[in-house]
């Protein structure tokens, strides 16, 4: 399966092995990457966090990888692992 979408909020690609997750309107928004491999989204206007990417998603759980825990302060990183990669 290429792409699973989980309440419009998350959305995982296989394939690519990107997970990227919607928190707010992302219209206005403006991503950068710190640290490596998680792109962070911003609204131009608050700066509020709109959402998130995180590239080789699977890989980084799977070491534990510690960048996560940035992930972990906005979406439950272990859940949307479970909801699409646990087999």
């Amino acid at each position: 399966m290429l792409s699973m979408t989980k309440k419009n909020r998350y959305h995982y690609d296989s394939e690519c092995d990107i997970l990227e997750c919607f928190l707010g309107d992302q219209k206005n928004s403006y991503g950068e990457e710190d640290p490596d491999n998680i792109v962070v989204f911003r609204d131009f206007d608050t700066d509020e966090i709109t959402g998130l990417k995180v590239l080789d998603f699977r890989k980084m759980y799977d070491k534990n990888d510690i960048r996560l825990a940035i992930v972990n302060r906005f979406v439950d990183v272990k859940k949307c692992f479970k909801e699409f990669l646990d087999d």
